[in-house]
């Protein structure tokens, strides 16, 4: 997998979550989520899911948030499902955010900040 503007980053993962597949990982993470979100006072909500791999894309995850959506109406009170994908965040503090729904994939972007990797460049905090 490329990263843009990276030198490159070996990256060691699985494809499926050790204690479930993703489709269970996701609906406990709605439940145990979304209900905290929709009752806190808000003029926007937006959840975000965090990504330490790179196996499941974003249009998996978009496909699997319309099915859950049915099953969970306070999920639709959610403005915004925001991933991010942080494969590379220990190794060189970059961070992958990417609007995944309602919708699909609509914007990306990186969040790039040296200071949050373990590897800090001489004279950083």
């Amino acid at each position: 997998m490329d990263l843009p503007e990276t030198d490159g980053v070996v990256v060691v993962g699985r494809i499926l979550p050790s204690n479930g597949s993703f489709e269970k990982v996701l609906r406990t993470a709605i439940k145990k989520k979304v209900p905290k979100l929709v009752e806190a006072p808000a003029d926007q909500r937006v959840l975000l899911l965090e990504d330490g791999g790179t196996a499941i894309g974003f249009t998996k995850l978009t496909i699997e948030l319309d099915e859950i959506a049915k099953e969970f109406s306070d999920l639709k009170k959610i403005d915004a499902v925001w991933t991010v994908h942080t494969t590379s965040w220990k190794s060189n503090g970059d961070a992958l955010f990417v609007y995944v729904w309602p919708g699909g994939v609509r914007e990306k972007f990186w969040i790039k900040d040296q200071r949050f990797s373990e590897q800090k460049p001489a004279g950083l905090p």
